[in-house]
């Protein structure tokens, strides 16, 4: 396994050649499956790329959806079924959100469901708010790093179960993509 680290400026010059022609060069970045992975190169995983307003947490659930995914925990879709998600991120994020050379990378208001969409994957329930008062709490409490101390500490299962399972895993969502 290769680490690399590249701090605050964002350059991919240690990649191939192929391996950037693969991500693609596109002025507003790259769009990847879940914002961390292409599928024409299934061993080279981007955690901590994208910006969202609590980036650790965002980069700590990134973390567990890859140890649950290198866990055989649950297995990625097939290869046209994520181009097919990229190219409508692509369109979606192109439609509405303003030019950056990052825009690939950004997420920022979306937050909450792209948390929502990594726990859904490996079957973690994304309504983290617990108590008695948690439909309240759903609906008027903001969301919290602490509400997902268990997901990122690996301990979920144990905790707080899977998401309710009715011939798939659980739907919900909030807010739109």
């Amino acid at each position: 396994m290769r680490i690399l680290g590249t701090g605050w400026k964002s350059g991919y010059s240690f990649l191939s050649n192929e391996a950037r022609e693969t991500l693609g060069t596109d002025e507003d970045g790259f769009y990847l499956y879940r914002h961390m992975l292409h599928p024409d190169l299934p061993n080279l995983i981007f955690i901590g790329r994208t910006s969202t307003f609590i980036n650790i947490l965002t980069y700590c659930l990134q973390a567990r959806w890859l140890a649950e995914l290198i866990a055989w925990r649950f297995a990625l879709p097939g290869r046209e079924a994520m181009l097919a998600e990229i190219a409508e991120l692509k369109v979606w994020k192109r439609g509405w959100m303003p030019f950056s050379a990052a825009r690939g990378a950004r997420l920022l208001l979306h937050m909450l469901y792209y948390h929502d969409e990594l726990l859904r994957d490996f079957g973690a329930d994304p309504l983290r708010k617990r108590g008695i008062l948690a439909p309240l709490k759903e609906l008027l409490v903001p969301y919290q790093p602490s509400d997902y101390r268990t997901i990122v500490a690996g301990d979920w299962e144990s905790s707080d179960g899977r998401a309710e399972v009715a011939g798939g895993t659980r739907q919900t969502q909030r807010g739109c993509h």
